[in-house]
Formats: structure tokens, C-alpha cells, sequence
């Protein structure tokens, strides 16, 4: 009896059923698609204390990344309401590779589009514009 194995050739993963290796493959061509959308950041003489460094985006590109993740959401069949509390934690609890590019969303303050290192920058950043305090 013959035993096929299919190997990723970029990270090594081994399997011997072809419809994993081929959902493999495609998780692969759906980050290298995701990751395009972060240009190289020059972090030249930035600290990267709690707090330290954020880079700029703008509404433009946070409304192209998630229509992005929206529709590789929808592709995976993901059956929640996109960017809810149930639809993050389906993506976490079940493991999808898509989480954290997802979960980068939340680390963006909604005022003044600065992408921070973790979503409790992010939510204090700007909190006096938006009457909060």
C-alpha cells in the first residue's frame, strides 16, 4: 500500500490527506493577500514600551481591510454577524488563522486611525474627542 504525504514547502506542514494540504495552501495565499495590505513601517528610533509607538493608517485603508477580512470571513463561511463579539470569538475559540489579522482592527482608534499594539491603546487614544473619560 502506498502512503502519499503533501509538505508545504514554505512552513514544513506535513499531511497525508490532500484536502488538508490543499486548505493549507490556500490559508497560505489568504495571508500573503492580507499581509500586502501593511506597508514596511519605519520604526527608526521608536521605543516599543507599553504605549510607545503606533503607526498611521487612515480610513481609507482601515475600510479596505476590513472589507478584506469581511470577505475572506464570508469565504471560510464564518456564520456570525461580521465584527461582533460572537463572530471574534468564533474566530479565536475555533483557532482560524484569520484571528489575528482580525483582531488588528480592534487597535485602531476610530478618531484619529493610529494602529496601536494592543486594543487598550487604541481605546484610550482620542478618548476625550469622543466625550469619553
Amino acid at each position: 500500500m502506498e502512503v502519499a504525504a503533501y509538505k508545504c514547502e514554505k512552513c514544513n506542514f506535513l499531511t497525508d490527506k490532500k484536502n488538508l494540504y490543499n486548505k493549507h495552501i490556500k490559508e497560505h495565499l489568504i495571508r500573503e493577500e492580507i499581509e500586502k495590505k501593511f506597508p514596511s513601517v519605519d520604526d527608526t528610533g521608536c521605543k516599543f514600551g507599553n504605549g510607545e509607538f503606533s503607526v498611521q493608517r487612515d480610513k481609507k485603508w482601515l475600510d479596505s481591510y476590513k472589507t478584506l477580512i469581511g470577505k475572506v470571513a464570508k469565504s471560510l463561511e464564518i456564520k456570525y454577524k461580521p465584527w461582533s463579539y460572537a463572530w471574534f470569538r468564533c474566530l479565536d475559540d475555533g483557532g482560524s488563522f484569520l484571528y489575528p489579522y482580525a483582531v488588528r482592527v480592534l487597535n485602531v482608534c476610530p478618531v484619529c486611525y493610529k494602529e496601536w499594539g494592543q486594543g487598550y491603546y487604541a481605546k484610550e487614544c482620542c478618548k476625550e474627542l469622543r466625550g469619553e473619560k
